[in-house]
Protein backbone atom coordinates (compact mmCIF):
# COMPACT_ATOMS: atom_id res chain seq x y z
CA UNK A 1 0.00 0.00 0.00
CA UNK A 2 3.02 2.19 -0.76
CA UNK A 3 1.94 3.55 -4.15
CA UNK A 4 4.96 2.70 -5.73
CA UNK A 5 5.45 1.41 -9.57
CA UNK A 6 8.53 -0.33 -11.79
CA UNK A 7 8.40 -1.64 -15.16
CA UNK A 8 9.91 -4.60 -16.27
CA UNK A 9 10.39 -7.21 -18.98
CA UNK A 10 10.96 -10.83 -19.36
CA UNK A 11 14.31 -11.73 -22.16
CA UNK A 12 15.90 -14.49 -22.36
CA UNK A 13 14.46 -16.34 -19.70
CA UNK A 14 14.90 -13.80 -17.06
CA UNK A 15 13.07 -9.96 -15.32
CA UNK A 16 14.68 -7.64 -16.10
CA UNK A 17 14.16 -3.66 -14.26
CA UNK A 18 13.48 -1.12 -17.16
CA UNK A 19 12.68 0.90 -14.24
CA UNK A 20 12.91 0.53 -10.72
CA UNK A 21 9.96 0.58 -8.42
CA UNK A 22 9.63 3.99 -6.97
CA UNK A 23 6.58 5.68 -4.88
CA UNK A 24 4.54 8.49 -6.63
CA UNK A 25 2.25 10.88 -5.20
CA UNK A 26 -0.26 10.96 -7.85
CA UNK A 27 -0.63 6.56 -6.86
CA UNK A 28 -3.77 6.38 -5.20
CA UNK A 29 -4.20 3.83 -1.86
CA UNK A 30 -7.57 2.70 -3.80
CA UNK A 31 -8.68 2.92 -7.12
CA UNK A 32 -6.18 3.95 -9.82
CA UNK A 33 -6.25 4.70 -13.60
CA UNK A 34 -3.40 3.01 -15.28
CA UNK A 35 -1.60 3.63 -19.00
CA UNK A 36 1.67 3.04 -20.88
CA UNK A 37 2.05 4.39 -24.57
CA UNK A 38 5.14 3.43 -26.90
CA UNK A 39 6.30 5.24 -29.53
CA UNK A 40 9.40 4.74 -31.23
CA UNK A 41 11.80 3.57 -28.10
CA UNK A 42 9.87 5.99 -25.92
CA UNK A 43 7.61 4.06 -23.10
CA UNK A 44 5.15 6.54 -21.03
CA UNK A 45 3.66 5.28 -17.55
CA UNK A 46 0.71 7.36 -16.33
CA UNK A 47 -1.27 6.97 -13.14
CA UNK A 48 -4.66 8.93 -12.82
CA UNK A 49 -3.92 11.12 -15.87
CA UNK A 50 -0.52 12.23 -14.74
CA UNK A 51 2.72 11.47 -16.04
CA UNK A 52 4.94 8.81 -13.56
CA UNK A 53 8.04 8.08 -15.99
CA UNK A 54 9.02 8.30 -19.83
CA UNK A 55 11.72 5.41 -20.47
CA UNK A 56 14.01 4.60 -23.36
CA UNK A 57 13.62 1.02 -24.17
CA UNK A 58 15.12 -0.32 -27.24
CA UNK A 59 14.21 -3.95 -27.53
CA UNK A 60 12.03 -3.71 -29.93
CA UNK A 61 8.23 -3.25 -30.30
CA UNK A 62 6.41 -6.43 -30.10
CA UNK A 63 6.02 -8.56 -27.14
CA UNK A 64 3.43 -8.96 -24.00
CA UNK A 65 1.44 -7.02 -21.56
CA UNK A 66 1.10 -8.23 -18.26
CA UNK A 67 -0.07 -6.35 -15.24
CA UNK A 68 0.48 -7.29 -11.34
CA UNK A 69 0.14 -5.86 -7.68
CA UNK A 70 2.52 -7.35 -5.55
CA UNK A 71 2.42 -6.81 -1.96
CA UNK A 72 5.39 -6.26 0.80
CA UNK A 73 2.95 -7.19 3.92
CA UNK A 74 -0.53 -9.57 4.44
CA UNK A 75 -3.50 -7.70 3.47
CA UNK A 76 -3.62 -6.67 -0.10
CA UNK A 77 -6.76 -7.06 -2.16
CA UNK A 78 -6.28 -6.32 -5.83
CA UNK A 79 -8.68 -6.47 -8.78
CA UNK A 80 -7.86 -5.03 -12.58
CA UNK A 81 -10.38 -4.36 -14.79
CA UNK A 82 -11.51 -2.44 -18.00
CA UNK A 83 -8.27 -3.91 -19.54
CA UNK A 84 -7.97 -2.37 -22.77
CA UNK A 85 -5.07 -2.68 -25.84
CA UNK A 86 -5.17 -0.55 -28.44
CA UNK A 87 -3.07 -0.71 -31.67
CA UNK A 88 -1.06 2.34 -32.23
CA UNK A 89 -1.69 4.50 -35.23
Amino acid sequence: RDGRFGLVRRSAGAWQTVLPFAAHGSIDKSTNHLMLTRQGTELRLYANGQQLAVVSESSGATGRVALFAQASAAGLAARFDDFRLYRAR
